[in-house]
């Protein structure tokens, strides 16, 4: 941390701001490829799943920095370390878009109702409309193509309204969340065009 004119000054990681730049030009090469080539060719859909995945990583590294400042400054208060793993720590796997109901049982909110928002191996986020307790471990029961899943996950994040669960528990309920990440990657790098 440098001080400037008495304001302190959080320094970026200088590889991330040149993965941030690299993202981006990505991101536009795909798009001006994509404009060129056919709609529905092969190539144009592989263009579209690489455009998105930079896309997607720009966002978590953009997150992740703004973690990392957050950090230095709940640090530079005097607090010792933050109380939350950083976000980037959470997401360790793809998600895939999925819209379920979602019940979550708390020990201090009692039983809250919601909608998912995307699904990965390690977590699943959630649209809540009642605050539920950062770092609680909490019971989730939400239904998959697969079948029903009951499962203990840590709230990682919000966002306004939107929630990041990371799943603590491990055993046979994985399985059922592993094969539908596989079977909505399939769908979902289908339905890009």
């Amino acid at each position: 941390m440098e001080q400037s004119n008495g304001i302190s000054v959080f320094p970026v990681c200088p590889l991330a701001h040149t993965l941030l730049d690299k993202l981006t030009a990505i991101v536009g090469s795909c798009e001006l490829l994509v404009e060129q080539s056919s709609a529905d060719s092969v190539s144009s859909k592989r263009l579209q799943l690489i455009r998105q995945a930079a896309q997607s990583m720009t966002v978590e590294l953009k997150d992740h920095q703004c973690e990392h400042i957050a950090l230095l400054k709940y640090q530079e208060r005097g607090m010792g370390s933050h109380p939350v793993r950083p976000i980037a720590d959470a997401r360790r796997q793809p998600r895939f878009k999925i819209e379920a109901d979602i019940r979550l049982k708390s020990r201090t909110c009692g039983m809250l109702k919601g909608r998912t928002v995307d699904i990965s191996e390690s977590g699943i986020a959630a649209m809540l409309t009642i605050e539920a307790p950062l770092g609680e471990v909490v019971e989730l029961t939400f239904t998959l193509p697969f079948g029903p899943v009951t499962i203990h996950a840590r709230v990682r994040q919000r966002n306004a309204f939107r929630y990041g669960f990371e799943f603590v528990d491990s055993g046979s309920v994985h399985e059922v969340i592993r094969r539908t990440c596989h079977e909505l990657a399939f769908e979902q790098s289908l339905d890009v065009g």
